[in-house]
């Protein structure tokens, strides 16, 4: 038989994601409070769902990609939600960037429901979504992800099972915190480099040449940090760059939140936390 899959929440990594299943042959159902996105899936082969319950009634297995915790409680304890339908089986994957007690709260409601639940956290952005390049982190029941991997694979350049629940977040939030300390490390060098003189480009190739500037640094480098001042105090980048710091803030949180549960200390993923309004050049005295 083949497997219904559904995805929920179709924004600028969502929508990227649904279509490869689309296009790698699934038969796909889709729901976003938005229209367009939906009705451009629709012409593609996708099927709409008018609400999240009726997506879940007839998925075997749902892609969750919506913006934060309270999204994700909304789809699956709301009016018309996941957990109003009758699916023994189904399996959630959570890819948004949440807090574990999300996770587990949903993974809860869900088993006493029939359902599974797994982690899993996509890394790569936007335009790795669109190139069906993701590295996705899966944690969860294996036989589980197992039944998920083939939607997976659809978007995928590298799947990891991670182990249990949970361990695909923690992983996630793990590797944001050492991203946005990688980009505060860029900023400060760039930016020094500026001061005494010396060409950015001279850098950025022997960064590029000894591997401390990757893509993703890069692009962050290119698209932020060089970006001309007249540019970046613009009303449409001021409103990018509030999107991006609120993203940051939500995930170092997180890891911050879990390093104090266990009793770890991270000085300096707590001083980037305090620094992103300045690295993502937002204009906010409040926070620079």
């Amino acid at each position: 038989m083949s497997v219904r899959a559904g995805f929920i929440g179709l924004g600028i990594m969502g929508k990227p994601m649904a279509r490869c299943m689309i296009e790698k042959g699934l038969e796909t159902r889709v729901y976003d409070v938005a229209d367009p996105p939906v009705e451009e899936l629709v012409a593609l082969g996708a099927t709409a769902a008018k609400t999240p319950a009726e997506l879940a009634a007839n998925s075997d297995l749902i892609g969750i990609c919506v913006r934060d915790d309270n999204d994700v409680r909304d789809v699956c304890f709301g009016k018309d939600g996941f957990f109003e339908a009758e699916n023994e089986g189904l399996i959630l994957a959570i890819h948004s960037t949440v807090f574990p007690e999300t996770v587990r709260e949903v993974a809860e409601a869900a088993e006493n429901r029939g359902m599974q639940v797994l982690d899993a956290p996509v890394t790569g952005g936007p335009m790795a979504a669109e190139a069906a390049a993701l590295t996705y982190m899966v944690g969860g029941d294996e036989s589980a992800f197992e039944r998920y991997k083939p939607a997976f694979e659809t978007s995928a350049k590298k799947i990891v099972y991670t182990g249990p629940l949970c361990s695909a977040t923690y992983t996630k939030i793990c590797n944001n915190a050492l991203q946005y300390i990688a980009f505060s490390g860029i900023y400060e060098a760039f930016n020094l480099l500026k001061h005494l003189g010396v060409r950015n480009e001279a850098h950025e190739e022997v960064t590029k040449s000894n591997g401390l500037l990757n893509e993703s640094c890069g692009t962050f480098m290119n698209g932020i940090v060089q970006m001309d001042d007249p540019t970046v105090h613009s009303d449409g980048i001021q409103d990018y760059m509030r999107g991006r710091l609120a993203i940051a803030d939500k995930d170092l949180s997180i890891a911050l939140s879990e390093a104090q549960r266990v009793g770890y200390t991270i000085p300096t993923t707590a001083l980037v936390s305090q620094l992103m309004a300045r690295i993502y050049r937002v204009d906010d005295p409040n926070k620079r």
